[in-house]
């Protein structure tokens, strides 16, 4: 019996969870993260066409192992987003799309065409696809 309880209570966890994902209120759309990699602390960076097209990145949002966080505040403007994520042993989530982005704290416009500073590098991003006409969305870094 205690066994059913506790089943019955991990769906209503998970019922809840989803239901906060699926239910944002109009207006309070946002881009988030979870750190659920057990490689300690990710930092996470973004990049999105911003005013004029020109590609914008911006970093660094750091959470912890099983934290989340929004990167992006708003409803989301374009599909297509893309992502850099590192852990500071080094493991890092990367794809092919370079953009530019810095050691420090930083945005950056035109990231896509130029690369200048001491602490600034390229380094390749994921497409995230977040669904057509998404408000929100959220990945999980495994």
């Amino acid at each position: 019996m205690g066994k059913f309880y506790m089943l019955l209570g991990g769906v209503a966890l998970a019922i809840a969870w989803l239901g906060n994902l699926a239910f944002t209120p109009p207006g309070k759309g946002s881009l988030g993260f979870c750190n659920r990699s057990n490689r300690g602390a990710v930092h996470i960076t973004l990049a999105y066409p911003g005013e004029q097209n020109r590609w914008q990145t911006q970093g660094w949002l750091t959470l912890e192992d099983g934290q989340c966080g929004t990167v992006l505040e708003g409803d989301l403007a374009n599909r297509y987003y893309y992502y850099y994520a590192e852990t500071n042993g080094k493991y890092a989530w990367k794809g092919i799309h370079k953009f530019c982005i810095s050691s420090e704290k930083f945005t950056f416009t035109n990231a896509d065409k130029q690369c200048e500073g001491a602490n600034s590098r390229w380094e390749g991003f994921f497409e995230l696809d977040t669904g057509k006409n998404a408000e929100n969305f959220l990945l999980n870094l495994e």
